[in-house]
């Protein structure tokens, strides 16, 4: 636990896992000075990886639209929801895009992001701070589509049914190689 401890020291971002690292009296137990959260978040450690594995999802929607040569739109979306809604506010202020919202009946905060500058962002991050298991796989599906959209396969029939299969298939549609 000491291991652990030495880990995460100094980089929580905000106070309820340090009061309750202080509430269960870990600094006394593991004779260590634990240090008070840094109330700041940056996108050049693993920290965004674990709280988007813990709380994040990523979201591609097809819509029908009567704008687009195809009848569909496509929209991706990354949001992480948390009760600590200051996690939330430092990812918004580091990106600086999307929106934070409230749901007072359940007391949770949501970062959303539709925007593909987001996206890239993200892709960037992600693709060096790396998820596993199904957030992987639902970040692979979010990464090819992104690749799609940015090729402009969405404009095309064949790429809009090749969204939709990456969309509802497991992992054997996420590779990256072919777009």
């Amino acid at each position: 636990m000491s291991i652990i401890l030495s880990l995460i020291n100094g980089k929580l971002v905000s106070t309820p896992k340090y009061n309750q690292l202080i509430k269960h009296n870990y600094n006394i137990n593991f004779n260590y000075e634990i240090l008070p959260p840094s109330n700041t978040l940056t996108l050049d450690n693993y920290w965004l990886a674990g709280f988007t594995q813990a709380d994040g999802c990523f979201h591609i929607s097809i819509i029908k639209s009567k704008t687009h040569k195809t009848g569909v739109s496509v929209r991706l979306e990354f949001s992480i929801k948390q009760k600590d809604v200051i996690p939330l506010n430092l990812l918004y202020n580091s990106i600086k895009m999307g929106n934070l919202s409230y749901y007072t009946k359940s007391d949770i905060s949501c970062y959303k992001s539709t925007g593909f500058k987001t996206a890239a962002i993200l892709l960037n991050y992600f693709d060096k701070f790396n998820l596993f298991a199904g957030k992987y796989v639902s970040y692979l599906k979010f990464r090819k589509v992104y690749l799609m959209i940015t090729k402009g396969k969405h404009l095309e029939d064949k790429g809009i049914i090749k969204i939709k299969s990456i969309t509802t298939k497991g992992s054997s549609e996420t590779s990256t190689q072919e777009i």
